[in-house]
């Protein structure tokens, strides 16, 4: 017998051994099916088992091979699909066919039977909870909402049209739903009504026609299911289309019925994609923070910075800089080609506005000198990341002197993979950049910054053309850097934060690894607080 007879057969060994009978065994598109029934109390159920690749790496799929497309059942796809579990993060051993077959019989089964005491209305109220889902699986196209639907606003949808092939027709398409904010140039704007409803006034078949189309009969079974009230709203002759709210335990399922300028008898229906800010929030298991953060320089650490702040859910940001993207900056920086000859501060904030929803950006294509005192005393934190030690001792002195509320922090990363740090000071407390430049025991201020990883007088930078100097660091020594400093920002933490990386590549490109390297790399990751650096004579934070 070849391996894959093998495995047939023994999956078939162990769909017997959990009580399934009348088992057979077929192929389709590659992949492995096994129909039988399975017998349980009153019930006899009728279930299809499929694997992918003759092997159980990936979880099987069973199915309920009922009449399709089934409707109103918990957990269970219009084909059948029994959701058994979501797949995310379930530990099994692939080898184990009998257990692994024996559970997912078993849940499918459990499943299946207490669903069929329910009553149809109780297991319609649990099915209008995944409702949007239902239609995903079905190939219903989302839709993009960014903003919360407000019932005392005008809602529109940015729709376009696209000839079909071979015939004088056309396809309405809809990309987004506003209350009067187009982003689409190329498209129309139509007005949408909004329509309140529950799961058992939808009807009880949903759209079977190619691109979730419906036709007459189903659309004559949703209006016969509404009231007075809401005929009126779903027949009024001003609008293109319908926003169904089904309401469920998570509050609506969202789904877009849209004829266009066609009639409504036959139209096209999506699910609603939220991108509002609270709800893309929610998804990280995060929420968003009411914090003003100023990130000066947005290089490749930089722009790492901002990005994470925002993913983070910090509500606003500020960015500083005056330089254009460059060709040269591509291997390490999170903008790509399609930036080049931009100025920096602008991409980013394009980027970041389009990934993050309702964060507020201000760019400044400007240098720090020009900045308001005012924007930097009202920020609640300011990240340096010039690659300018002395512009950035500066700006700390400065924020010292005029006691800005903000917490600041200087962030740098070393050649060749040595490491990055992240120093965060905060006005009024003791331990600041300026300390990390006094000698310890003369108490003088050096031009060098002590916690260096590179030895006294060597030279990292590199050129490949002949001017235009660069330091030499990897992307990922960019990230490990930036997120030193988001971590500080989001904590509000003062202190001295570092990452420590291996010597051996600065050694092979002929820079010396310095004593702060050499004791980092045998001490403590955790960051260093301020008193066991800060110094009397500091005359920033003096003590």
């Amino acid at each position: 017998m070849t391996e894959s007879s093998d495995f047939v057969a023994e999956i078939a060994e162990a769909l017997r051994s959990t009580g399934a009978v009348n088992i057979t065994y077929s192929t389709q598109k590659k992949n492995c099916v096994w129909c039988f029934d399975f017998v349980c109390g009153n019930h006899n159920w009728s279930l299809k088992v499929v694997a992918k690749n003759a092997n159980l790496n990936n979880l099987p799929t069973i199915y309920w091979m009922t009449n399709t497309p089934v409707w109103g059942w918990p957990h269970v796809g219009f084909d059948g699909d029994v959701c058994v579990s979501d797949r995310e993060g379930l530990e099994y051993d692939p080898e184990d066919y009998r257990g692994v077959i024996g559970w997912l019989v078993n849940e499918a089964v459990q499943l299946l039977g207490k669903y069929s005491t329910y009553s149809e209305q109780e297991r319609l109220t649990e099915f209008a909870d995944e409702i949007e889902g239902y239609y995903s699986q079905m190939g219903a196209i989302p839709v993009a909402l960014d903003e919360r639907v407000d019932t005392t606003k005008r809602l529109y949808c940015e729709s376009t049209y696209y000839p079909l092939p071979r015939t004088w027709k056309s396809h309405p398409v809809v990309y987004r739903l506003n209350h009067g904010s187009t982003r689409y140039k190329a498209c129309q704007q139509q007005r949408l009504a909004i329509l309140d409803v529950t799961i058992d006034q939808l009807p009880k078949y949903p759209c079977v026609k190619a691109e979730m189309q419906w036709d007459l009969n189903w659309w004559t079974t949703l209006i016969s299911q509404l009231d007075l009230k809401q005929r009126k709203i779903a027949l009024d002759d001003k609008t293109r289309g319908l926003l169904l709210r089904v309401k469920n335990a998570f509050g609506q399922g969202l789904l877009l019925l849209h004829w266009g300028t066609k009639d409504r008898c036959s139209g096209w229906m999506y699910i609603v994609g939220r991108q509002y800010r609270d709800y893309v929030m929610s998804r990280s298991g995060g929420e968003s923070i009411t914090k003003h953060a100023v990130v000066i320089g947005c290089g490749a650490i930089g722009s790492r910075v901002a990005e994470q702040l925002a993913l983070a859910g910090i509500d606003k940001l500020t960015l500083v800089d005056f330089d254009k993207f460059s060709a040269d900056n591509l291997a390490r920086h999170i903008l790509g080609s399609k930036a080049i000859g931009q100025y920096k501060v602008n991409a980013l904030a394009e980027l970041l506005t389009d990934n993050i929803p309702g964060i507020l950006i201000d760019s400044k294509k400007t240098d720090i000198d020009q900045v308001s005192d005012e924007t930097l005393r009202k920020a609640d934190a300011i990240v340096l990341a010039t690659g300018k030690p002395a512009l950035e001792r500066a700006i700390v002195q400065r924020a010292f002197n005029s006691q800005w509320k903000a917490l600041t922090v200087s962030v740098s990363v070393e050649a060749c993979g040595l490491g990055g740090h992240s120093i965060a000071s905060l006005p009024g407390m003791q331990g600041c950049l300026e300390c990390l430049y006094i000698n310890p025991d003369s108490g003088e201020t050096e031009l060098r910054f002590r916690g260096s990883f590179v030895a006294d007088g060597e030279k990292v930078t590199r050129q490949l053309t002949g001017c235009g100097a660069f330091t030499p660091y990897s992307a990922l020594d960019a990230t490990k850097t930036a997120v030193l400093a988001v971590e500080q920002v989001l904590q509000g933490t003062t202190g001295y934060a570092r990452w420590v990386g291996e010597a051996s590549k600065a050694l092979a490109a002929g820079i010396t690894p310095s004593e702060a390297h050499t004791v980092a790399s045998h001490s403590s990751t955790n960051p260093i607080k301020p008193n066991a650096y800060a110094h009397g004579r500091c005359k920033c934070c003096g003590i």
